[in-house]
């Protein structure tokens, strides 16, 4: 997946890109094509393999399975592990009041979980930038 970004500033071999959300645009009635202040920025910490300077467009560049594979972690594990604690409870016997407090107890710790597995990630070898397109000073 790649996307431009704006350095907003450099962080020893680091710097922090600014990346336009668009997703909100394609309801947008401005037609602005997300030059606009309804566009969120989310910044990015990526390393500065290029020598970007703070100002410069950068192109960046995600391998979509990174990505589908952050939303599958954040999204359908903890959903996953509820209905796991549900299903234990209530082969078990235990009333439905238990089972949802295990259910809650597994969801819940599921966010532990991935705490563990994003601790052990470099997070900042996942975007890697691409090329400087342009100088927007």
């Amino acid at each position: 997946m790649k996307t431009k970004g704006t350095v907003l500033k450099i962080e020893g071999k680091y710097a922090i890109v600014g990346v336009k959300r668009h997703s909100a645009c394609d309801t947008c009635r401005a037609q602005c094509g997300g030059h606009c202040d309804k566009a969120s920025t989310v910044e990015t910490k990526v390393l500065n393999s290029k020598g970007a300077n703070v100002g410069d467009e950068v192109e960046l560049y995600s391998k979509t399975s990174a990505v589908m594979g952050g939303a599958l972690l954040v999204f359908i594990l903890p959903l996953v592990m509820a209905l796991i604690g549900y299903a234990i409870a209530y082969f078990l016997g235990a009333r439905s009041i238990i089972s949802a407090l295990f259910s809650l107890i597994f969801f819940l710790s599921t966010f532990f979980i991935i705490w563990k597995i994003w601790g052990k990630k470099d997070k900042f070898t996942e975007i890697e930038m691409i090329r400087i397109v342009g100088d927007l000073k």
